[in-house]
């Protein structure tokens, strides 16, 4: 078993985290930019778990290029099912503090990320409302998900499955399970979005406006998948992603 880092948005974590009907699929784009470049071009032979030169053992994606017949096998970086991820996330962390006699001040100076592993930690996705400040005599520095470091981080999860797909083939029940929620304002009709932090729809923080959520979850989750890959790899271009799935530990 080996872990690796895997960064999540703000809605994603909170997903990730809800007791009910939780995120448990993430589709991903890595390694695989030499395919997407002609995705309708290449055709999945099979995948399968085999040991890369450097001795790590992941899920290989073997392709066969339509026209030309050429092999490529293309490892996946998530690793294999039983390999963990730990997520990485948006934070606060307590920054180092100093008094000085002669100024009667504290001074405040950025943490050691990869060794001050005793400072405090909050998390933007689930304290949105904090300022920095802890009210008596902490300050808080806000670093990007990309730094955040492995003794900070509060989500393991469990790859549970590894597979490779084109992107439009979600099934329903695969859209839902990539963090979408199921809402009803009449008691009749559902529809499928994204939530604020409160579990509503709206779009004070990182939610959906009633008027984007869709009956259909797969046009749900196109509008997902485009606000966050829609520059490079639209939902109409149909890349080849992989499919992770995973359990929380």
């Amino acid at each position: 078993m080996k872990e690796r880092p895997i960064l999540f948005s703000g809605a994603m974590v909170c997903a990730i985290l809800r007791n009910e009907d939780p995120k448990t699929e993430t589709r991903r784009l890595n390694q695989l930019k030499a395919i997407n470049q002609s995705p309708d071009s290449y055709t999945l032979i099979h995948t399968s778990i085999e040991m890369k030169r450097n001795g790590d053992i992941v899920t290989i994606a073997k392709f066969q290029h339509k026209s030309s017949g050429e092999i490529v096998y293309v490892p996946c970086p998530h690793g294999k099912p039983q390999d963990r991820l730990w997520v990485k996330e948006t934070f606060w962390v307590e920054q180092d503090s100093e008094w000085d006699e002669w100024s009667h001040k504290t001074y405040y100076s950025s943490i050691d990320l990869k060794t001050d592993n005793w400072a405090d930690v909050k998390y933007v996705a689930t304290n949105p409302d904090f300022s920095g400040h802890d009210g008596i005599s902490t300050l808080y520095e806000k670093r990007p998900s990309i730094f955040m470091p492995r003794w900070a981080s509060r989500i393991t999860l469990e790859i549970t499955d590894i597979r490779v797909e084109r992107l439009q083939s979600i099934s329903e029940e695969d859209a839902i399970a990539e963090g979408l929620t199921a809402l009803s304002k009449d008691g009749q009709t559902v529809k499928y979005g994204i939530p604020d932090r409160d579990g509503l729809p709206g779009d004070d923080d990182y939610g959906w406006h009633w008027s984007r959520w869709c009956i259909d979850p797969c046009k749900a989750y196109q509008h997902l998948w485009d606000s966050i890959n829609g520059k490079t790899y639209p939902w109409e271009r149909d890349p080849w992603v992989w499919v992770v799935q995973f359990k929380r530990v």
